[in-house]
């Protein structure tokens, strides 16, 4: 199923604006006996850019209660807030994506800063946008400690679509390859901390 993420900014009273839309699917495993599922999640992170100050990333990767990184957190997003309804009351996760698929249109806005923190994409930006060493992780409550007064975190929803997923080619990631320097100060930090997210913390394609 795909599913659209938009996110919006208030800028002293500018809105600013980013959309992407993603997917996630479910198939049954050729060895039943390794795992329960297949998964499959495409989809690349959402950038606003605030002009002057800097770009806000809503990262392809949620967080856990530690505010560590969890991995699949964004791609189980719609099971968490669309709540499935199962045919015949039996909880298949496959039957469940199905359901919610089949919702065209139907939104979820998200309270990152509160009940919702724990479904709500991993936050960041970046200090040099040249250097991935710079990451600054954010708080959805609180945009102005790193992009200073009168900018704050309007809405995160999440919409059921059919769109397709596309892949930006002028996207202002951060380049992580060919990044020696950057591979030996991951190593410094415990492993799911914020400051360790690579390429795959931006674009999956698998």
């Amino acid at each position: 199923m795909n599913y659209r993420l938009d996110v919006e900014v208030d800028d002293n009273g500018v809105i600013r604006t980013g959309s992407r839309v993603w997917s996630f699917e479910l198939a049954r495993p050729i060895v039943p006996l390794v795992s329960s599922f297949s998964p499959r999640f495409r989809g690349e992170a959402v950038p606003v850019e605030l002009p002057g100050r800097g770009t806000l990333f809503a990262l392809v990767v949620g967080r856990t209660e530690n505010n560590l990184v969890s991995l699949d957190a964004m791609a189980m997003l719609p099971e968490r807030v669309l709540q499935p309804q199962w045919p015949n009351r039996n909880p298949d996760r496959i039957l469940g994506l199905a359901e919610i698929a089949t919702r065209r249109g139907q939104s979820r806005v998200l309270n990152c800063g509160r009940e919702d923190a724990l479904v709500c994409p991993y936050l960041v930006s970046f200090a040099d946008i040249n250097d991935p060493r710079t990451v600054v992780p954010l708080a959805p409550d609180d945009l102005e400690a790193h992009f200073g007064k009168g900018v704050r975190l309007r809405k995160i929803s999440v919409t059921v679509t059919h769109q397709p997923v596309e892949f930006s080619s002028s996207a202002p990631y951060p380049v992580y390859s060919n990044r020696p320097d950057w591979a030996a100060w991951v190593r410094e930090f415990p492993s799911y901390d914020v400051r360790t997210i690579g390429p795959e913390a931006f674009r999956r394609e698998r």
